[in-house]
């Protein structure tokens, strides 16, 4: 099973490079450790998707707790999420691929 299917209130991103990724714990890390492990990845990959930020936008709505999406942690979605300044946050994420705020942790 992949994200998509897993999440059925998830925009379908046809052209998500996670789609059909085979490794599933590389956004969905069971641990701290994990992630830690899995974020250069997975953030490599998201770099390149063109549906980045739509995905960090669904993240951001629905508040995920857990997992990797657009290449942030629920750490830095957290901070986003209670930012005034959350579209500063997507776009620049989006933009430069770095982000405003607190590190990541």
């Amino acid at each position: 099973m992949n994200v998509f299917e897993f999440f059925p209130t998830l925009p379908k991103l046809p052209n998500a490079l996670c789609r059909d990724y085979e490794f599933p714990n590389l956004f969905f890390p069971e641990s701290k450790a994990d992630e830690a492990r899995s974020l250069p990845l997975a953030q490599a990959i998201c770099a390149g998707c063109s549906e980045r930020k739509e995905c960090l936008e669904y993240a951001l709505t629905e508040e995920i707790p857990h997992g990797i999406w657009a290449g942030t942690t629920p750490a830095m979605r957290g901070f986003a999420a209670n930012s005034a300044n959350r579209k500063k946050y997507v776009e620049n994420l989006i933009v430069t691929g770095k982000q405003i705020g607190r590190a990541h942790v």
